[in-house]
């Protein structure tokens, strides 16, 4: 059976491609070939932030017309990296890990003395979790857009996959020593197949392969300049991960959801002074950045969870419903060497969750309000790399979960961000 599973999968995924492989004699045009690194992203814990955990790059077949002036691409997008992650839930209910009573007094200073439970809590909760995706994709553009040469709307559709492998920290920093999979008994019994409602997909062998049907949509009307951003953006993701895709469901990690999220950010120039080059010697914005996102299913994994914002204190809870607003007020400085702009933003970061929790045998519900402020401090370079590090502080929290109780957090170390056409 699993093996009939695998090759109906397969199957899919060839009619799939050769779909969007006969669309593109029917267009007319100038056809080529693009190449784009969409991003670089660093995290502490991984080779002390010095070396890139996660790099994506996309593939796209432009130059195709369905509709005359408008583009139509094919594209495939792909994505590897490393991710530091955090238990939360207890892997045989779904019950939040801050549920578990903290050790008795005479045993805190003896770990090993603590339940299963109680360690996953308190000792050793973190894991990483190595993956790889793409994103098969036909796109089609509408409209004019105001700020840029570009369409104004684009709307895509296709199927994203992702395979993950979750491991014990693969680099021992601080507080990141632990060894979870091997002293977890729920972990360390996956010898023979089990299903761990609260953390599906790190049931059984801890391997996650999962195909979903994706349908976007995105009006770009946001103009960005080297140190200017006026106008609006909003984005729409639906995405949906039947059982019959989710190719490790009877021998490693299970998913089976449904996702739609909602994305907008705003910009305003409240003031911009220019030298007699053009070059800015100083301006001031205000931009807004808020997310919705709608989660539910039998099985939802943690990737699925993102907002998909550029800033985020506050991770998500796996929630039937959450909701984020970025508030910024955006400095940029002088530029200088023609390409080079520094920026100082200061930001408040709301937070909302509520509703079910999903990966849950119990039939709970949360409600959870987090609120944060702080600054951000970055260099851009030319519009596309950026260098940033942001400080901040938690000043109201209604939630169970300790790491986010009020004080001051901190990135930890410089953030990197890239995006370069070539």
């Amino acid at each position: 059976m699993r093996a009939i599973n695998r090759i109906q999968s397969m199957k899919f995924l060839k009619k799939i491609f050769i779909i969007l492989i006969l669309l593109v004699p029917m267009t007319v045009g100038a056809i080529g070939v693009s190449t784009k690194i969409t991003g670089i992203k660093m995290q502490p814990d991984f080779w002390a932030g010095v070396f890139p955990s996660v790099v994506s790059y996309m593939y796209n077949v432009t130059g195709l017309e369905f509709i005359e002036g408008r583009e139509t691409s094919v594209g495939l997008e792909l994505e590897t990296g490393t991710l530091a992650r955090t238990f939360k839930r207890i892997p045989e209910t779904g019950a939040l890990l801050s549920s578990v009573p903290r050790p008795d007094d005479d045993k805190y200073d003896d770990p090993f003395s603590w339940t299963d439970q109680q360690q996953l809590a308190y000792y050793y909760n973190d894991y990483d979790t190595l993956y790889a995706g793409f994103y098969l994709k036909l796109s089609q553009g509408f409209g004019q857009s105001k700020y840029n040469e570009g369409d104004m709307f684009n709307l895509t559709a296709g199927v994203k996959g992702r395979w993950e492998i979750s491991v014990n920290p693969i680099l021992d920093f601080g507080k990141r020593q632990n060894y979870p999979f091997y002293l977890y008994d729920a972990f360390d019994k996956n010898d023979t197949y089990q299903v761990l409602p609260g953390t599906p997909d790190l049931s059984g062998n801890r391997q996650l392969l999962d195909v979903a049907f994706a349908l976007e949509g995105r009006f770009k009307n946001l103009f960005k300049g080297i140190a200017s951003a006026e106008g609006a953006n909003a984005y729409f993701e639906i995405l949906y991960s039947p059982r019959f895709l989710n190719t490790t469901y009877n021998v490693g990690g299970r998913s089976q959801f449904f996702k739609f999220l909602f994305n907008s950010s705003e910009g305003f120039m409240i003031y911009q002074k220019l030298d007699e080059r053009g070059e800015n010697l100083f301006s001031l914005g205000l931009s807004n950045a808020i997310a919705f996102r709608f989660l539910t299913g039998k099985y939802v994994p943690v990737y699925a969870e993102s907002l998909n914002l550029p800033l985020g204190w506050y991770t998500p809870e796996n929630t039937t419903f959450a909701v984020e607003d970025i508030i910024k007020l955006e400095y940029y400085g002088r530029q200088f060497f023609r390409y080079f702009v520094p920026k100082v933003s200061v930001f408040v970061d709301l937070s909302y969750n509520w509703g079910k929790l999903n990966n849950n045998t119990l039939d709970q519900f949360l409600n959870t309000f987090c609120a944060s402020t702080g600054v951000h401090v970055e260099l851009t370079i030319a519009g596309n790399f950026s260098v940033y590090y942001e400080i901040g502080k938690v000043f109201a929290y209604t939630g169970p979960d300790a790491d986010y109780f009020i004080g001051f957090r901190s990135s930890d170390s410089l953030k990197i961000s890239l995006s370069v056409e070539f």
